[in-house]
């Protein structure tokens, strides 16, 4: 679930989230994987924008991120874990290669 996108598409208004929705717990504790939120946006980009090669540009950083291990601690196994905004930053980086 930590990487599930969601869009509630309407004939005139369209929603993107993540599907799980908040996380109060992890304000201001940098540990929110925001991977769902992430590839919401890509979901806006595509579905909300048309942007499709924006839209490949995202998922690709973020399958990067998958398979370097860039993950925060709620998906990082067998490896040391990374802050939010470390894989944020990762991904952001990675966006622009």
């Amino acid at each position: 679930m930590g990487i599930m996108p969601s869009a509630s598409l309407g004939d005139r208004i369209k929603l993107f989230e993540p599907i799980h929705g908040s996380y109060p717990q992890a304000v201001g504790r940098d540990i929110a994987n925001p991977l769902a939120s992430i590839l919401s946006a890509a979901m806006l980009l595509e579905l909300g924008l048309g942007l499709k090669s924006e839209t490949l540009s995202v998922r690709q950083a973020v399958e990067k991120s998958l398979d370097a291990g860039v993950l925060t601690e709620d998906l990082a196994v067998d490896k040391a874990p990374c802050g939010m905004v470390a894989v944020g930053d990762w991904i952001a980086a990675k966006i622009h290669d």
